[in-house]
């Protein structure tokens, strides 16, 4: 009777707890940065773009995870290009991975990450959460953010450092 009470309290226990009882955290480090402005407008001829650039400087991969905010603060979700660098010609490279939050950017390679044409005119923020296996890893990634504006030949645009260039 003993041992069946120890097993219900058990039970109970593990349901009042849910998941989290056996949940593993599965980074073994990780960090995140905001990132203040986000813009994506496509309008032919003209369009409105944030293009983020990001280096992994570290010997192992970061898993990337984009939270894209709308001007009421709604996440705009599974709207990220990712493209590769194209050293055969002077486009950008082929397309990683499309219509996504969430990509692995491997160690010491680069990514130019931007928000797909969403059909609306996005004016937001986000933030950049990252996550490695390594449990030592500090501060892996660098980057900037790039907005662009273009009007059928004439093209403007500025850009910023992320975290103040300082790696993160």
């Amino acid at each position: 009777m003993k041992h069946l009470k120890i097993m219900i309290m058990a039970a109970l226990v593990t349901l009042l707890l849910g998941g989290s009882a056996f949940a593993q955290n599965t980074c073994g480090s990780s960090g995140s940065v905001m990132l203040p402005r986000v813009v994506s407008h496509y309008e032919s001829p003209k369009y409105q773009m944030t293009a983020f650039f990001l280096t992994n400087t570290s010997n192992s991969d970061v898993d990337c995870t984009f939270k894209i905010y709308d001007h009421n603060g709604n996440r705009v979700r599974n709207k990220l290009t990712i493209q590769t660098g194209n050293i055969s010609s002077a486009t950008y490279g082929p397309v990683v991975a499309q219509n996504v939050d969430t990509f692995t950017l491997p160690a010491k390679s680069s990514r130019r990450v931007t928000v797909s044409n969403i059909g609306i005119h996005l004016i937001g923020y986000g933030s950049l959460e990252w996550c490695s296996q390594e449990p030592s890893l500090a501060t892996p990634l660098i980057g900037s953010s790039q907005y662009f504006y273009r009007n059928g030949d004439v093209t403007f645009g500025s850009e910023y450092l992320i975290n103040d260039g300082r790696p993160f």
